[in-house]
């Protein structure tokens, strides 16, 4: 039994070893293909994983080595061993030779002048049709801020663009950014550089937009939806009061969340129209911290009075803010997603040592 375990083993690691190896030679095939069918040099940014649950059907993201901005996808197929069926390489090429000539434009010019950088990217999700789809972006500082003069700004940007795109292609896709940097001109880098906060897409919605009220109407509706022009809001308002109580909570053992792919301090609003929304005041926030993984361990194991006393400090550092926060997230460093304690606060209560156990009492018994 013992030997058949061990050869079991054997085969198991020598079929992980020949994947990994022919994995690495995918990345050579893939230039190579490129090299003998375009003759020029692509980096390859993202290469697929086994078996991604699409039947086999996966692709290479790739970036050409002369002119960065021209980012595509090189197809292949198969669980095990990936066979290059094609690429989108000339669809993504007229996208962004269109683009060339749209930034060369007074259109675009006119929008830069308003602080609103654009450009026109490819659509990755475009089927075989009749239009080649075409996603807008517009770039914009503050582009998220719930007011009727940014409102106008940013539809004016879409109507432009628009007007711009030749009648065989179809705006398939609107991205607002929270961001101006007119060095970027694919959605691809912009999402590396940015990440997804500040971050809003429209889809097949653009179809709905014919006038300034019904642009209005979809940006409110996102909003009731995820809430991303509230989030973006209170973070820029407030988040500077989290900043300044940061070295104090270091010293306690707590750490803000860096991650860029998400808001450490969050309002969480219900509200359904831009006129329910108090722009002055969140009334409910949630805070993201870390704790190291020893620290995280051991309070779920024992709440000890040394930890109960730095967690009531930690409290009274959030009532000096004067912010509502009324959920914290403490979640544990390096830990996976459900690696985390979820403690509802109501801050005005919590008034000594007792209190702040009692609260840290609930949320490790319901965790357990």
């Amino acid at each position: 039994m013992r030997k058949k375990r061990k050869v079991i083993l054997i085969v198991f690691i020598g079929i992980a070893f020949l994947l990994t190896f022919c994995r690495s030679d995918y990345k050579y095939d893939v230039k190579r293909y490129i090299k003998g069918k375009y003759h020029f040099d692509v980096d390859v940014l993202n290469t697929p994983t086994i078996n991604t649950g699409n039947m086999g059907n996966s692709s290479f993201t790739v970036r050409r080595s002369d002119i960065p901005e021209l980012i595509f996808s090189v197809d292949t197929k198969g669980f095990f061993v990936n066979k290059i069926t094609g690429d989108n390489y000339q669809k993504v090429n007229k996208v962004y030779q269109l683009n060339q000539k749209y930034q060369d434009s007074e259109d675009y010019k006119a929008l830069l002048a308003k602080g609103i950088h654009s450009f026109l990217s490819f659509y990755g999700m475009s089927k075989e049709e009749d239009h080649l789809g075409v996603s807008l972006v517009l770039m914009k500082k503050d582009a998220l801020e719930i007011n009727d003069s940014n409102f106008t700004d940013l539809y004016n940007g879409l109507q432009t663009m628009r007007a711009f795109i030749p009648n065989d292609y179809l705006a398939k896709e609107l991205i607002i950014l929270d961001a101006f940097d007119s060095s970027l001109n694919n959605v691809h880098s912009t999402y590396e550089k940015h990440g997804p906060l500040g971050y809003l897409s429209f889809g097949w919605e653009l179809s709905e937009v014919t006038d300034s009220i019904s642009f209005k109407k979809l940006l409110e509706k996102e909003n009731a939806e995820s809430g991303e022009m509230v989030k973006t809001h209170f973070y820029k308002k407030d988040f500077h009061l989290i900043k300044g109580i940061e070295a104090d909570l270091n010293k306690l053992g707590f750490f803000v969340r860096k991650d860029r792919h998400f808001f450490p301090l969050v309002c969480d609003s219900t509200a359904e129209t831009f006129d329910a929304i108090n722009l002055d005041t969140c009334d409910q926030y949630r805070l993201s911290l870390k704790v190291k993984e020893q620290e995280y361990e051991e309070m779920l194991d024992h709440l000890s009075n040394y930890k109960v006393s730095k967690f009531y400090q930690s409290i009274l550092l959030y009532k000096e803010t004067g912010l509502h926060i009324s959920t914290l997230i403490i979640a544990k460093e390096n830990g996976s997603n459900n690696d985390f304690l979820y403690l509802k606060l109501q801050l005005n209560e919590i008034n000594s040592e007792n209190d702040a156990r009692e609260v840290l009492k609930k949320a490790i018994d319901e965790k357990h």
